[in-house]
């Protein structure tokens, strides 16, 4: 079984309240819009940390993460992208490489909305985390923790962290 937290949209706000969910996970997922690595990479203490960038992430964080990731966790296909729209509603470049690689799960930001559905035909399985940092019009900050074992998603949670900021 492998233990998973989602992220997105730090806009390199780490909040110390994440520290807890970190140690929980075997794996970090991060959707882009990371902003800066702050002493996130010190949390992570050689966990496996899977990261794509975003549209607002530096030259110097896209040369070290990709746009696309597409990879397996036990045996399930997992693409993570930034932009990748609602569940049902992806971007035409999305849609096109769902249809040409198998997806059980689909991981994405950008919207700063919280969002787990199914979402076939493109994948089993859409999951947004929301927005993890404090830029942006979301109101409550998110992440998403899950289990993958035996090609099933077990134990989804959002967590909330709070309000995004006190002048909501």
């Amino acid at each position: 079984m492998r233990r998973i937290l989602a992220l997105s949209d730090t806009h390199g706000y780490w909040d110390k309240a994440l520290i807890p969910y970190i140690e929980a996970a075997d794996e970090i997922w991060h959707a882009g819009d990371i902003g800066d690595l702050g002493p996130f990479l010190s949390w992570c203490n050689n966990k496996t940390l899977r990261m794509v960038w975003g549209n607002i992430d530096t030259i110097n964080l896209r040369t070290l993460f990709s746009e696309t990731l597409y990879f397996k966790c036990e045996s399930l296909h997992v693409c993570m992208v930034h932009i990748a729209g609602k569940a049902h509603k992806h971007p035409q470049s999305v849609k096109a490489f769902l249809n040409q690689n198998p997806t059980d799960i689909l991981v994405c930001g950008h919207s700063h909305m919280c969002q787990i559905a199914q979402n076939l035909p493109y994948s089993r399985w859409f999951i947004n985390p929301g927005a993890c940092g404090k830029e942006g019009f979301h109101r409550i900050r998110t992440a998403v923790q899950f289990a993958i074992k035996d090609a099933q998603l077990l134990n989804v949670e959002v967590i909330e962290f709070g309000k995004r900021a006190l002048s909501l």
